[in-house]
């Protein structure tokens, strides 16, 4: 059916490496804006970012990629992503389900540093489906991981995917259902991006 959607675009939070952005775990200016933020990972009482932060004696303290602080921070070596786990409520802790995901089909990277506005969100980068993981990640097929480096080149997200009502906003959630004729285009746009 044309209106099946099987491809996902994830929502990442904007990574403030101290190489530049995506380049590892937040410096501690960028630690200090997402985990005050609310709404996310990095704003949770475990997250090691947000200990840090609250910790005088630690804030300027850089973290270690190999401690793996969130799923932004190693989704360009691991090439896997999911939709996260439930902060609160009777599933708190659980994993959230891709129950439209498929193998064979796409998975996109979004974002938006805090100078942007949500319609500016980018696609920073794609890869196609291999399998689907029991903990809701989604692992890439090997080799077919692209990264977009040049941020400024990047396309932008709502230039291939518009709401049924409404500006461009993501609202709730962390991730979006695409179809394959939106895929295809931002997949395209994506691959001539990081060329």
């Amino acid at each position: 059916m044309a209106d099946e959607k099987h491809n996902v675009a994830f929502k990442v939070t904007w990574l403030y490496g101290t190489n530049g952005p995506f380049t590892g775990p937040c410096d501690s200016a960028g630690r200090a804006w997402n985990t005050n933020r609310g709404g996310n990972w990095c704003s949770q009482p475990d997250c090691l970012c947000y200990q840090l932060d609250r910790a005088d004696n630690h804030r300027e303290i850089d973290v270690a990629l190999e401690e793996w602080v969130c799923m932004e921070a190693v989704m360009f070596t691991k090439w896997k992503f999911g939709a996260g786990v439930y902060m609160t409520g009777p599933h708190k802790g659980q994993h959230k389900p891709l129950l439209q995901a498929r193998v064979g089909k796409r998975a996109f990277f979004t974002s938006k540093s805090r100078d942007m506005t949500e319609d500016q969100r980018i696609v920073i980068g794609a890869y196609e489906i291999g399998a689907l993981e029991s903990d809701g990640q989604l692992t890439a097929l090997a080799g077919t991981g692209i990264r977009v480096r040049n941020i400024n080149a990047a396309p932008r997200f709502w230039d291939f995917y518009q709401n049924r009502v409404g500006l461009p906003a993501w609202g709730a959630g962390l991730f979006r259902y695409l179809s394959d004729e939106q895929a295809d285009r931002m997949y395209q746009a994506v691959q001539l991006a990081a060329s």
